[in-house]
């Protein structure tokens, strides 16, 4: 026999406190009816208790011993159950070239991609996860598992393995080899996530990102390194000029734009890349067999309840030994036993709700830690009742609201996810409005943005919900004005910018004039907000600008003074 809340056996200790009280009792009367009754014989008063009342004693204190059995969950013997696991089917495809060695971001790209992958892996737990690596080619490191476990050793490895994949990088090959991985897979929600800093040697990588659009599979993209760049390591200067690696971050946003639901995020963001597919539709992924305790206190509750129907019934001085002329029931009068065991029986039915659900018990003691300011306590109450009832969206919500408090912001998020979804529209408009205040600290203002607008929609008398959605789409303006006004660069003490060995090159110049002349009349057309198209267009010129400019430090170039700081 095992226990599932085994801290209600404390209660155990009620049955002695509850047969000492009843042999109380019974002294008492006894010695109220010698002080009452002095013509009463002497044998009778030094008679021992009546032992109808002691058999109606003896019921109550084992009813009470078996309450607090029940009340702890008792379980015997098990049972094999079939357990479905729910989910998307999701593979990383992970860029190991050259490239990716790069310290233009600490202490590499390879390494920050890695870190965030695994964290991703992580937050995936539940969906079928693959892994794909490439360079020049691509490999399949692992197929599509729910066992995240084997899966977080081979995402460490990666920086190790790059000998098994050619120089170079083919992004197209990598995507396509990804989208071969999820060919079988009858999931409602595919996903491939893309974790490169954009540098594609073949040029087919919008062909097989159009490619995967057409099959439904989502794509979502995370771009590591820098606009200004660095150099490659170990790779040979050209005409002793270093080579300089830059990430190809417009290439990336037009490769998940080309899928409805696609989505492009930095890299120190790849992991949030999470919150987004465990939004999405979920699929049975496979079917686990567990073997499961059998709880049995209802055995002990029914029991329970029994000796108290007993002992209601029974009279004080035994059964008549002949039946009246009418034929009736015989009840004992209402006096303080019959109050207790009324009592006693309801305990019995609140009993039997508690044990239905401990899931509802843990809420309760989170909110109460919640109400006195202990949310690290009120954080634990909530996991476990999620715990004990996954499918029991309360648990995850309030554990969102726990870790808002806490300042856990990315934890907040992918448990209020995890929420979804709520049959209410009034809970689930609250859900989604407590998501869009986690995504503003966390500075992700597009995220937050959707989450208060389908608040709004489930709810659209909620004033907050107007302000707050207000109120991001202003930040919103003012960072896109703040990032597409040009910046104040410093110049040369003559004002040209200097080619290596300190020659002018008037082709260069000329063609970097021209291209800011065109950046410029792309931002200045467009309106408060840029289409994607514009949007596109602007990050494409802003590339091929900085293309055209020298390695900062290296080549001793500051700029000149009319270089849009982008």
């Amino acid at each position: 026999m095992s226990f599932e809340s085994p801290g209600y056996l404390a209660l155990v200790v009620l049955a002695p406190v509850v047969a000492l009280a009843l042999l109380a009792l019974m002294r008492w009367r006894r010695d109220a009816a010698a002080r009452f009754a002095p013509a009463r014989p002497a044998r009778d008063l030094g008679a021992p208790p009546n032992p109808i009342r002691m058999l109606k004693a003896a019921l109550i204190v084992l009813a009470v011993l078996l309450l607090a059995i029940s009340l702890a969950r008792p379980s015997i013997g098990e049972e094999h159950a079939v357990v479905e696991q729910e989910g998307a089917d999701v593979v990383v495809v992970l860029d190991v070239s050259r490239s990716m060695l790069a310290e233009d971001v600490t202490p590499t790209r390879l390494a920050r991609a890695v870190e965030q992958t695994s964290l991703l892996v992580e937050r995936l737990r539940g969906h079928r996860v693959g892994l794909v690596i490439f360079a020049g080619t691509a490999l399949v490191r692992s197929p599509l598992t729910t066992d995240t476990t084997p899966l977080l050793a081979v995402v460490a490895a990666a920086a190790e393995d790059q000998a098994l994949v050619e120089p170079g990088s083919d992004i197209g090959d990598a995507v396509r080899t990804a989208m071969r991985v999820l060919q079988g897979s009858d999931a409602e929600s595919r996903v491939i996530v893309l974790a490169s800093d954009g540098e594609d040697h073949e040029g087919d990588a919008m062909a097989a990102a159009n490619a995967a659009a057409g099959q439904g599979i989502l794509l979502y993209t995370s771009g590591f390194g820098t606009l200004a760049g660095t150099a490659v390591p170990d790779e040979e200067p050209i005409d002793g000029v270093p080579v300089v690696t830059r990430i190809n971050e417009n290439l990336l946003r037009r490769m998940a734009v080309a899928s409805p639901a696609g989505r492009y995020v930095a890299g120190d963001q790849l992991a949030e890349q999470a919150t987004e597919i465990n939004s999405l539709q979920r699929s049975s992924l496979a079917e686990e067999r567990q073997v499961l305790p059998i709880e049995r206190f209802q055995w002990f509750a029914l029991v329970a309840l029994a000796l108290l129907v007993v002992e209601l019934l029974m009279p004080e001085r035994g059964w008549p030994l002949r039946l009246p002329r009418r034929w009736r029931l015989h009840l004992p009068r209402p006096g303080p036993q019959l109050v207790s065991s009324v009592v006693l029986f309801s305990l019995v039915l609140v009993a039997g709700a508690a044990c239905s659900s401990a899931a509802a018990d843990l809420i309760a003691d989170g909110t109460d830690a919640y109400e006195r300011g202990d949310y690290a306590e009120a954080l634990e109450a909530f996991r476990r009742a999620a715990a004990d009832d996954p499918a029991r969206p309360e648990p995850h919500y309030n554990a969102g609201i726990a870790l808002h408090q806490l300042e856990e912001y990315e934890l907040a998020v992918s448990q209020t996810v995890r929420s979804f979804p709520i049959d209410d529209p009034r809970d689930a408009a609250h859900a989604y409005y407590n998501l869009g205040s986690h995504y503003v600290l966390l500075g992700q203002l597009d995220d937050a943005f959707s989450a208060f607008r389908q608040s709004l929609l489930l709810d659209p008398n909620d004033r907050d919900a107007k302000y707050n959605l207000e109120l991001v789409r202003q930040l919103m303006i003012e960072q896109a004005t703040a990032a597409g006004s040009p910046g104040d660069e410093q110049t040369d003490a003559d004002g040209d910018p200097e080619e290596p060995g300190g020659e002018t090159s008037a082709g260069v110049e000329a063609q970097q004039s021209a291209l800011r002349q065109e950046l410029r009349a792309a931002l200045g057309g467009a309106e408060d907000e840029l289409t994607i198209a514009e949007a596109l267009k602007a990050l494409e010129l802003a590339q091929e600008l900085n293309s055209t400019l020298p390695l900062a430090g290296q080549l001793g170039r500051r700029g000149s003074p009319d270089s849009p700081d982008y």
